[in-house]
């Protein structure tokens, strides 16, 4: 056996080894680097990290859908989700991480789509169509209407992190 190791075999096997190795690793962070990096649109403005942390009677609003709607009329909208705290960290066009700065309307979206009807088959074989299920709004409708909601931050670099509570909890059937 030590001869086997000390063979040039051996060593060239070793080395053979190594090197597809090292060329594996070197892949890897190739990939994955190239991976990682975001073009952006070259008028995108300068991005500044925004958060916005959103409460319902004082209780993190979780899984809600937070957006930015831009006072001024420009196209760089903004937006996230909120996590279990009811924080959501803001990307511009739901890519870019972070927000331009200005005025924006915030509205928040926290919807569940109820179960199918019981007699659809009955009204699918009278109508030819399938009912609608009903669906609900887990926050008042203002705040889910950009020329409704009172809400409204400005971006700018001292101000990056916001909150707003949104009343009471509530279920509203939403119009068909």
């Amino acid at each position: 056996m030590k001869n086997f190791m000390r063979s040039k075999y051996f060593l060239l096997l070793i080395k053979r080894e190594l090197t597809l190795l090292v060329l594996l690793l070197l892949w890897m962070f190739l990939v994955l680097s190239g991976c990682s990096q975001t073009e952006y649109p070259k008028d995108l403005p300068r991005l500044y990290a925004g958060t916005i942390t959103i409460t319902q009677q004082n209780v993190p609003l979780a899984n809600a859908s937070v957006f930015l709607t831009p006072t001024d009329g420009s196209q760089w909208n903004a937006g996230g989700t909120t996590n279990t705290n009811g924080k959501a960290i803001l990307y511009t066009h739901g890519r870019y991480k972070g927000v331009v700065a200005g005025t924006y309307k915030v509205t928040i979206d926290k919807y569940e789509i109820g179960h199918e009807k019981p007699n659809a088959e009955t009204i699918y074989a009278k109508t030819g169509n399938y009912p609608v299920p009903d669906a609900y709004s887990f926050v008042e409708l203002q705040y889910t209407d950009s020329n409704k909601t009172p809400l409204e931050i400005i971006i700018s670099e001292k101000n990056q992190s916001f909150s707003f509570d949104v009343g009471p909890s509530v279920r509203v059937l939403l119009p068909h």
